[in-house]
């Protein structure tokens, strides 16, 4: 182990190996066995962690959704799902929308920093509704 290790790399290290995690845990919730992803923000940072899923966990994820408010930008997503994913994801420019789909099982925020909190506290809440 590194003995220069920061509060930084740990994060880092452990929100990679949880992020490696979860489709197999979320694989257990879902009787079909593929986890359904809805993507929030897709553009370079999102496009590039689309690619780290689709490279690490292709075969138990499907990206079911993709949600951005450029145009141009989901449908360069939704063209990048149909080509990783061999399926056509849905598409939304409002994230909302996107979160009243009962069939996502676990979204992917990667959008600006100062937006994280408000789409995570409304998937937290968008679950417990269809849990209900």
């Amino acid at each position: 182990m590194n003995d220069d290790l920061s509060r930084r790399s740990f994060n880092e290290d452990l929100r990679w190996r949880g992020g490696l995690a979860a489709p197999g845990i979320l694989r257990s919730q879902n009787p079909n066995g593929t986890v359904q992803i809805g993507w929030i923000g897709v553009g370079s940072r999102g496009y590039y962690l689309m690619d780290r899923l689709y490279t690490g966990s292709a075969a138990n994820v499907q990206v079911a959704a993709v949600c951005d408010t450029t145009p141009a930008t989901s449908r360069a997503a939704k063209d990048r799902v149909q080509t990783m994913g061999h399926n056509t994801p849905k598409t939304y420019n409002d994230y909302l929308q996107l979160l009243q789909d009962p069939s996502i099982d676990a979204v992917v925020i990667s959008t600006p920093e100062h937006l994280h909190y408000p789409m995570f506290m409304a998937a937290l809440k968008a679950k417990q509704e269809h849990l209900r």
